[in-house]
């Protein structure tokens, strides 16, 4: 199971055409299986299965559409794994499951597409960031947004020290002290100590160098070309010795000190937040401001019928979406024309959802709002890059 990124909704978005599912709910993660959450699972499917075969398909082809996801209904572990909510995502010869660090609405959507809108504050524009803890006995990576996070599974990086290098640790002990960085330690502890026979920092360093070089490479494989803000979390003097490792571009130059060992993810997840802040603010405020300036210029939309048609011929650079709303109705692209409805019809989609998915389809950036943040008076708005 994956946590979600911008690289899982690029695949999403790659191709149009044949039926997909998507269905989204809430979960538990209390360590334990909570009983509501397969049987929650179970309805959900049936609904899938009921808006497939209104959409033409014979039931027996429906079940088998579900099939994949319907294993996990009674996969105890898989119930123990869980976030805040799951993501599924269903067509005929694939199925993709996330968690996610929110707290999901129960929806299920059947159509030409995948429909994206629930998952959209987890892209790094709205508040999606990474912590990544490290010392010599553990290194986790948390994913995280303001409601909450889940583990990152890193594959082929070793758990410790230890276990990166390639021969025993020698049993004489090193001591050195090495001065910790201005600005103090969020656990306590301004420097790092270390006492024994012998003196070797040389020594040390390396074998630090050499386990911090398969941690970073194990980042860089799992985020690939993210863009969303990883905040490190070490001991004072390991700061460094990552930073020299590290091939990630967006590792922020503030970092949580102290030792991590024991620090709940909570914890972690919060202190994240409070250094990721600045400069989610700032990027939303760059946006926003982008907005206001070119206003009277013609290169900024405001309304769904402007937006709407924009974001389908890849001129949307900003998107500025209510996250509260949502408006049913359809899209000719042969004739650019928006039909909206006060109520969901036979053949209707989210048109918001789609002005989304377009943006995001054309390498455009999607900003999730409050309703008074959204630029231009109105649910959704747009910065057009012609």
């Amino acid at each position: 199971m994956d946590t979600f990124c911008l690289n899982d909704l690029k695949t999403l978005i790659q191709n149009d055409g044949n039926l997909r599912v998507s269905i989204f709910m809430p979960t538990h993660h209390r360590g334990g299986v909570d009983p509501q959450d397969p049987v929650r699972l179970k309805n959900l499917l049936r609904r899938a299965e009921d808006k497939l075969v209104a959409k033409g398909l014979r039931p027996a082809e429906a079940r088998s559409l579900m099939k994949p996801a319907e294993t996990l209904l009674t996969d105890n572990l898989f119930w123990r794994q869980q976030g805040d909510g799951l993501a599924i995502f269903l067509e005929a010869d694939q199925y993709f499951y996330y968690r996610i660090p929110l707290d999901l609405k129960e929806e299920v959507g059947v159509g030409q597409r995948f429909y994206i809108r629930p998952v959209l504050p987890m892209l790094n524009a709205c508040e999606l960031f990474y912590v990544l803890a490290v010392s010599r006995d553990e290194n986790r990576m948390l994913q995280c947004t303001p409601y909450g996070s889940v583990r990152v599974n890193l594959t082929d990086v070793p758990k410790d020290l230890s276990a990166a290098l390639s021969y025993a640790t020698p049993s004489d002990r090193m001591q050195y002290h090495v001065p910790a960085p201005s600005g103090g330690s969020n656990f306590g502890g301004a420097s790092a100590i270390q006492t024994g026979e012998k003196s070797r920092p040389d020594y040390e360093k390396r074998n630090l160098l050499q386990y911090f070089n398969q941690v970073s490479l194990g980042v860089s494989r799992f985020l690939k070309e993210e863009t969303a803000p990883l905040v490190l979390a070490a001991v004072d003097y390991l700061h460094p010795l990552y930073r020299a490792a590290n091939d990630y571009r967006n590792l922020l130059p503030e970092g949580i000190l102290g030792n991590p060992d024991g620090v709940s993810d909570r914890t972690l997840c919060s202190q994240g937040g409070d250094i990721v802040r600045p400069y989610f603010d700032k990027t939303r405020r760059d946006a926003v401001a982008d907005f206001h300036r070119a206003v009277g210029t013609g290169i900024t939309a405001t309304g769904l019928i402007e937006v709407v048609t924009a974001a389908f011929q890849g001129r949307v650079r900003f998107l500025f979406i209510d996250g509260a709303a949502q408006q049913w109705g359809t899209f000719d692209s042969s004739t650019n024309k928006v039909i909206m409805h006060s109520q969901v019809e036979p053949g209707d989609e989210d048109l918001i959802d789609f002005a989304a998915y377009q943006t995001l389809r054309h390498a455009g950036s999607v900003f999730v709002m409050s309703t008074e943040q959204v630029p231009g008076n109105t649910a959704i708005s747009a910065t057009l890059r012609f």
